[in-house]
């Protein structure tokens, strides 16, 4: 899901959109982070990117008012997440 289309489902004014934008951008940065921290076929601690998703939810809280954050947790940010039957399976 790209910024523009959460800026456009959210109705976004556009200081809005630049703190979310950053407020995203730490976070994907973050969670590279901890990915490329890792060695080849380690899974990261789920704890570690739940540190990482409560950091952007109170920076989203702060940005969005209380009706666009609710709609972004529960309609936005599930159709964010890749379904589990689409992960790319291992060679087993």
């Amino acid at each position: 899901m790209t910024m523009d289309r959460i800026s456009d489902s959210l109705k976004l004014t556009t200081a809005q959109q630049a703190d979310a934008d950053s407020a995203f951008t730490q976070y994907y940065t973050a969670m590279e982070k901890i990915r490329a921290s890792l060695p080849e076929g380690t899974r990261p601690e789920r704890s570690d990117f739940e540190k990482i998703i409560t950091e952007r939810d109170a920076k989203l809280k702060i940005i969005f008012n209380e009706q666009q954050y609710n709609m972004f947790k529960n309609q936005l940010e599930p159709n964010m997440r890749r379904p589990r039957g689409d992960r790319p399976q291992g060679n087993n």
